[in-house]
């Protein structure tokens, strides 16, 4: 995850090859309302593929990351809007005129999250078959 993210915080798990990031809100959000009210149909068919723990207690969102490492994956939180963001760069290829070029690749991903989570407690880690899993605990049954 890229560093420099004002929300983000960084945990290194020193047992294995992943890393955990734990996410702030942002301290001015609740100031500002989405317009979009939150989707169940949408959320349930999205791309995160949203599930839960068996105990219920926690929302599990599992996002395809292959082809992208740790430091080329960003994540924002606003307003109870997920972002994930990847950008790769794949070094330089030359063109014609001597003009060189960065190859690039990206993607981006936002999921609206429903009401009853902690938002102050989010943790993600990318597993070994390069899935971003991203844990955020409920504060209530929903």
């Amino acid at each position: 995850f890229r560093h420099g993210i004002n929300n983000v915080h960084h945990q290194t798990d020193r047992h294995s090859n992943t890393s955990a990031r734990r996410f702030q809100q942002n301290q001015n959000s609740h100031h500002y309302k989405d317009s979009k009210l939150f989707n169940i149909a949408e959320f349930l068919q999205s791309k995160f593929s949203p599930t839960f723990t068996p105990n219920g207690k926690t929302l599990i969102l599992k996002l395809d990351v292959k082809g992208y490492d740790v430091p080329d994956l960003s994540l924002k939180l606003f307003d109870n809007t997920l972002s994930v963001q990847g950008q790769k760069c794949n070094g330089k290829d030359s063109t014609n005129n001597n003009q060189v070029y960065d190859a690039q690749k990206g993607f981006s991903q936002s999921i609206k999250l429903p009401d009853g989570i902690d938002t102050n407690r989010i943790v993600s880690h990318v597993s070994q078959d390069n899935y971003l899993i991203i844990e955020i605990p409920l504060v209530r049954r929903m």
